[in-house]
C-alpha cells in the first residue's frame, strides 16, 4: 500500500470538521497499517512466554494497574457484576485496593505485613468517623466474601506465577506415569485487542480429582493445599459450606481438581510479558472468573513510596 498517497488523503478527511469521532476512527482503521507479527513472534512456544512472564515478574519491584473483574463464588452462582478496582503492590506484600466501579465502589483496602500487623485495613464508603475502617484476617470469612483469593494472592504476579505451577504440575505427573493424557495447549498467537499487541494462548488439562480426608494436623486450608499442590480457592469453591480457610472438621472429606478449571485463556502484553487477561472454566462448564490487568505500569512508572501503603495517606479514608 502506498502510504504517503493515503497520508494525503487522510490529512484531507481528517481536516472536515463535520466527521463525528466513529468516522474518525473508522477512517484510522482503513488507513493506517495492521500489526504485523515478528519471525519471532511466531515461533514464541508456551513455554517460552511463561518463562519470560515470571522472570518480568521477579525483575519488577512494584506496579499499579486498573483490575476489572468478575467471579462466580460458588457451582450454579451468578457471575458476579463486574467490578472495577485501582491497584497499587509493592514487594514483598504491601497492597493497596480501591473500588472505582461495580456494586462495592468507593470501597477500599490496605494490606502489609509491617504497617497493618498482617492485618487488612478496610473502609467502606458509608463508614463515618470515629468508625472509619475495621481490621480484619486477611484469611477470614469477612475478607473473602466476595472473592476467590486472599489478599494475598490477589495480584497479578501471583496469577501468573500459579500458570506456570500448573503447565509444571502436567509435565511432572506424565514424566511420572506417561500414559496420563497431556494438557492440551492451543497457541501462542499474536493478536490486537482495542488497539493492545498480545500474546494469547489457551490450555485444557485432563480432569482428575483429589479426595482428601482432614486430619487433625491440619490448621487451615493452606495446610492441605499444599498437600494436594492446589490452590486454596479451589477448595473453597467445590466444596459446598466450605467458606474460609478454617471452614473444617477432622474427618471432612473434601474434593479438589488437580487444575482448578477445565480451560484457561490467557493474554499477555507483548511489550512487557504481564498478564493482560485471563478467564477460567470451571469443570462444569461455567465461568469461574474473568481478569483484565489494564493500564500496568512497572518500577518507574509506577510512582510510589512509603505513604501509599500507610493508614494516614491523606487520599484514603482509613
Amino acid at each position: 500500500m502506498n502510504y504517503t498517497r493515503h497520508s494525503r488523503r487522510l490529512f484531507i478527511l481528517l481536516s472536515h470538521r463535520r466527521l463525528s469521532i466513529p468516522a474518525v476512527l473508522a477512517i484510522l482503521a482503513m488507513l493506517l497499517p495492521p500489526v504485523a507479527a515478528t519471525a519471532e513472534d511466531s515461533s514464541l512456544s508456551m513455554e517460552t512466554l511463561l518463562k519470560n512472564a515470571v522472570q518480568a515478574i521477579d525483575n519488577a519491584r512494584q506496579y499499579t494497574y486498573i483490575l476489572k473483574k468478575r467471579d462466580r463464588l460458588a457451582p450454579g452462582d451468578d457471575l458476579s457484576p463486574e467490578e472495577t478496582l485501582e491497584v497499587k503492590f509493592r514487594k514483598p506484600d504491601e497492597m493497596y485496593l480501591k473500588t472505582i466501579g461495580g456494586p462495592h465502589k468507593g470501597r477500599q483496602v490496605l494490606f502489609s505485613p509491617k504497617r497493618t500487623g498482617g492485618k487488612i485495613l478496610g473502609h467502606e464508603p458509608w463508614m463515618r468517623w470515629p468508625l472509619r475502617s475495621v481490621s480484619v484476617d486477611p484469611m477470614g470469612a469477612q475478607a473473602m466474601k466476595y472473592t476467590h483469593r486472599p489478599i494475598t494472592e490477589a495480584e497479578i504476579g501471583f496469577c501468573i506465577r500459579v500458570l506456570d505451577k500448573s503447565v509444571e504440575k502436567d509435565r511432572r505427573l506424565r514424566a511420572k506415569d506417561p500414559d496420563t493424557r497431556p494438557m492440551q495447549v492451543l497457541g501462542p498467537e499474536v493478536v490486537v485487542e482495542n488497539g493492545i499487541p498480545l500474546y494469547r494462548f489457551s490450555v485444557k488439562p485432563p480432569e482428575m480429582w483429589y479426595t482428601y480426608r482432614v486430619v487433625e494436623e491440619d490448621r487451615t486450608l493452606f495446610d492441605i493445599a499444599e498437600k494436594l499442590g492446589v490452590q486454596v480457592n479451589c477448595l473453597i469453591y467445590y466444596n459446598p459450606g466450605v467458606e474460609h480457610i478454617r471452614d473444617f472438621f477432622p474427618g471432612m472429606e473434601l474434593r479438589s481438581p488437580y487444575y482448578c478449571g477445565s480451560m484457561g485463556e490467557f493474554w499477555f502484553y507483548r511489550d512487557s510479558f504481564f498478564l493482560y487477561r485471563q478467564r477460567i472454566t470451571d469443570w462444569y462448564g461455567e465461568i469461574y472468573e474473568d481478569y483484565y490487568h489494564l493500564d500496568v505500569k512497572i518500577d518507574g512508572e509506577a510512582v510510589l513510596d512509603d505513604g501509599d501503603f500507610e493508614k494516614g495517606n491523606k487520599e484514603y479514608k482509613f
